[in-house]
């Protein structure tokens, strides 16, 4: 009975092995959510990563450094994060309790670190040579606009910020809603 427990606590050791890098790999994942205004370009490291909403991988050793994620979109400034890596507690412990041996893998391969933020929210400025700055919206205004539900779609200014526009909506049942949308993605009728 000894000899199955001893073979019992020896395999586990070896199934917890490195646990960071067996249960989360050596990449981490990063949410970009959307905002504004919609559909921004995502960089990290200076490589086009897609458009957000979005998710990108970061290799876990690159965040030693500090991995840099860009969003940009033609006629407003690029917003700049620094991604930082922040030790996972719960591997750290993990490793220790079945190895100390596992805790120089994960340290090595950087599976013990996760990236910090791992979620982005954007909120991009006009950039002060956009022509866009030249347009000016009231209250009350007749207006198109497209976003990701509606595509010249006609409403009416309700309020107008810096760099996004609140629209009144009639739908087709009758009734009336609020829209946000970027103010790149509106014009006047």
């Amino acid at each position: 009975m000894k000899k199955i427990i001893l073979l019992f606590a020896v395999s586990c050791l070896f199934l917890m092995s490195s646990c960071a890098t067996i249960f989360s790999g050596t990449k981490c994942k990063v949410k970009v959510k959307d905002g504004s205004p919609v559909s921004a370009k995502v960089y990290v490291n200076g490589s086009y990563e897609g458009t957000a909403p979005c998710k990108i991988k970061i290799s876990k050793n690159s965040l030693k450094a500090g991995a840099t994620v860009e969003i940009k979109a033609d006629g407003y400034e690029t917003q700049k994060v620094t991604l930082v890596r922040k030790m996972k507690m719960g591997a750290l412990v993990g490793d220790i309790v079945t190895g100390i041996v596992w805790l120089a893998i994960d340290f090595a391969d950087g599976a013990i670190y996760r990236a910090y933020p791992n979620k982005i929210e954007y909120n991009l400025v006009l950039d002060s040579d956009s022509k866009a700055n030249d347009i000016k919206f009231n209250t009350g205004d007749i207006v198109y606009f497209s976003n990701d539900e509606y595509k010249n779609q006609e409403g009416i200014v309700k309020i107008a910020y810096p760099n996004k526009i609140v629209i009144t909506v009639q739908k087709k049942n009758g009734k009336q809603i609020e829209v946000e949308v970027p103010y790149m993605n509106v014009s006047k009728k």
